[in-house]
């Protein structure tokens, strides 16, 4: 079916009998430039499909933060949260619209030196992203806003013997959450909802938030200690920073 398609949209499928597959993408730039890659497609399991450069390669092998998986395979999507199996000639037709997008992208950071647009967290991180950005949806646009600003931190703490998370926005608290069993220690401070910081209203009395800011404060912190955890563990397998971005936590 992706062979079938790619026409459509300007790509040389060389064969289907062979895996890898042999693909030629001329990548065509907002200024006009024409960009060819040659890479290699392979179906992975589900009817997934993954890709990566043939060598020569114009970007690097391996780079977590400009989405390329260990052995060179690009991260396109996220395949366990928004997975897009080939399975029909419209999901082809997703699939190849997917992927001009990101290597668009990819000339971009290589450009700009950073990747260009929301960032996905990696690994296990990458779920309990999804959960918390879904989660901030319910307290308003304000909030939600400043969860993808940075604003918002949970700091892990011991007190009289009991571990807490507290939850900061903008360096400011805004509940605690006892660990276990995962409640909030201060129902009767004001709701971080847009509507109740308006109005000063009690977190436990504003509708279902006092739950939902104990779940979200739960799907932070595991999103950022397991983030941190990925990239310590890639540290210390001596993982080497490509160079091609400004920031890097491997640099």
């Amino acid at each position: 079916m992706l062979a079938a398609c790619a026409p459509e949209f300007g790509i040389d499928v060389s064969g289907t009998a062979v895996s890898p597959v042999p693909v030629t993408v001329d990548l065509v730039r907002p200024s006009g430039e024409v960009v060819r890659y040659a890479l290699e497609l392979e179906v992975a399991s589900g009817e997934e499909v993954r890709v990566r450069e043939q060598i020569p390669r114009r970007h690097p092998s391996h780079c977590p933060d400009r989405h390329i998986n260990q052995d060179g395979w690009f991260c396109t999507h996220w395949t366990e949260g928004d997975p897009l199996p080939v399975v029909d000639p419209d999901a082809a037709r997703e699939w190849w619209t997917l992927l001009l997008r990101y290597l668009e992208r990819q000339e971009t950071a290589s450009t700009l030196r950073k990747w260009p647009g929301a960032t996905r967290a990696h690994g296990a991180a990458a779920r309990y992203q999804s959960r918390a950005e879904e989660i901030s949806k319910e307290f308003g646009d304000a909030f939600d806003r400043d969860l993808r600003k940075g604003a918002f931190k949970v700091v892990a703490e011991r007190k009289r013997g009991r571990h807490r998370l507290q939850l900061l926005r903008s360096g400011k608290r805004v509940n605690r959450l006892t660990s276990p069993p995962g409640t909030l220690t201060h129902p009767r401070m004001p709701c971080p909802c847009d509507a109740g910081r308006l109005k000063s209203a009690a977190i436990d009395q504003c509708g279902a938030h006092a739950l939902a800011l104990a779940q979200f404060i739960h799907n932070l912190h595991r999103w950022t200690t397991l983030e941190e955890q990925f990239v310590r563990d890639l540290k210390d397998r001596q993982f080497k920073c490509c160079g091609t971005l400004q920031l890097c936590p491997f640099a």
